[in-house]
């Protein structure tokens, strides 16, 4: 399949400038070539399917595999301090009424506050109690 104007004038970009974010690529792309790309999203559009973005379907059309990218943004783009959080749990909640109780701060929590809360919760007739984001050690 003969590459279009819109494609060739992308990969010209995407070889100049290999590091560049799709989208910022795309608004200079939009911006440089307007009477050729109705947009960004036409311009970006365009980036992925050159970058192999597109779908399965659409890499396998592609014959210049080249400019394919497979690197994901980076997964911690503003330098933080290393986690030491463990994996997610996934929690079925099988109550038909809930009270959910969010940052709890448990162990400088209010007992009294907290108290309150879940007798409220219980005199509402709730059968479920959710603490949201609550983090502490059992010894």
């Amino acid at each position: 399949m003969p590459e279009s104007q819109k494609t060739k004038i992308a990969r010209e970009l995407r070889e100049r400038f290999p590091d560049t974010p799709t989208l910022t690529l795309a608004k200079k792309l939009s911006k440089e070539h307007f009477e050729t790309f109705l947009g960004v999203e036409d311009a970006r559009g365009v980036l992925r399917y050159i970058e192999g973005k597109r779908g399965k379907v659409l890499q396998k059309e592609i014959s210049d595999k080249s400019l394919f990218r497979t690197d994901e943004r980076p997964r911690n783009p503003f330098k933080l301090p290393k986690s030491y959080a463990k994996g997610r749990k996934h929690i079925d909640i099988k109550g038909k009424k809930i009270l959910i109780l969010s940052d709890i701060h448990i162990p400088y929590h209010d007992i009294d506050a907290l108290s309150t809360a879940i007798q409220c919760g219980i005199d509402e007739g709730v059968d479920t109690v959710v603490l949201n984001g609550v983090h502490w050690t059992v010894i």
